[in-house]
């Protein structure tokens, strides 16, 4: 019979192997969480640093393409008023409600613009809204257009009774009572301003007066976050040259006629 001999074990052998038992064991939940708190503190200071950067580039970000909006929209206005003919009037304001127009004088600056154009219009730019309009071609209601919002650039067109520039010369800003006017548009999409709200201020040049002869006007255009026109964004200002020589207009051309009564639009 064989006989089984029994080797003595290696004390050096056996340790070895209880260390490598030992390493391979894993990562205690100790540990884990200890990393974890590492980690999220590097993620803290790596936020703290990046974020005002962050910050500071979407603000550069913004003003730039709010400066691209204000360019285009100064071009849009010099080309609008480039052809302007008869005289040229300038209100205080021309609010969303309708109010500032109706009955109103000229004054030396304001934020709504009052010209004629070359296919005999009266053209009335603000930035200011308006609110809902029957549109008549005649003495006929054709439709309505809805109420403009404030803040992006707004046209309205009326037929002028009387000759441009002289002292009779009127249109009729409401009919019947309700506000009325030839066509309403804007220059823009509302999308366009990309959240932002479009104010704008013209000025006759210092030392005119009604019936003075004017050649130019300056503008000044702004964009702020909010409606109200608070949190200016960008501002920017132009010149704006007429083709043709203008006179001042300071005297009521809006007013209000009736259909029926036969007070009505030519």
């Amino acid at each position: 019979m064989r006989r089984r001999v029994q080797r003595a074990r290696d004390p050096s052998v056996c340790a070895g192997r209880r260390r490598m038992m030992r390493g391979s064991r894993g990562t205690t939940l100790v540990e884990l969480l200890v990393s974890i708190l590492m980690v999220s503190i590097l993620m803290v200071m790596v936020v703290g640093i990046v974020a005002p950067s962050f910050k500071i580039f979407m603000r550069m970000q913004k003003t730039q393409f709010a400066q691209m909006i204000l360019d285009n929209t100064l071009q849009e206005l010099k080309g609008q008023t480039r052809e302007a003919v008869g005289y040229v009037k300038i209100y205080g304001t021309a609010a969303a409600d309708g109010s500032g127009v109706l009955a109103a004088d000229g004054s030396d600056t304001g934020g709504a613009l009052e010209y004629m154009n070359t296919d005999g219009y009266v053209v009335l730019l603000s930035a200011g809204g308006c609110p809902e309009t029957a549109v008549y071609r005649g003495t006929i209601q054709t439709g309505t257009a809805d109420a403009a919002e404030s803040g992006q650039m707004l046209l309205r067109y009326y037929w002028q009774r009387g000759t441009a520039g002289a002292a009779d010369s009127e249109y009729f800003y409401k009919t019947d009572g309700a506000y009325s006017a030839r066509a309403v548009t804007t220059s823009f999409a509302r999308g366009y301003y990309m959240g932002n709200y479009l104010s704008l201020q013209f000025a006759f040049p210092s030392g005119t007066s009604e019936g003075d002869a004017v050649s130019y006007l300056e503008v000044t255009a702004r964009l702020y976050e909010e409606p109200e026109c608070i949190n200016l964004v960008a501002e920017d200002s132009a010149v704006l040259d007429f083709r043709y020589l203008l006179t001042r207009k300071d005297g009521v051309t809006a007013k209000e006629g009736s259909v029926s009564g036969g007070a009505a639009p030519p």
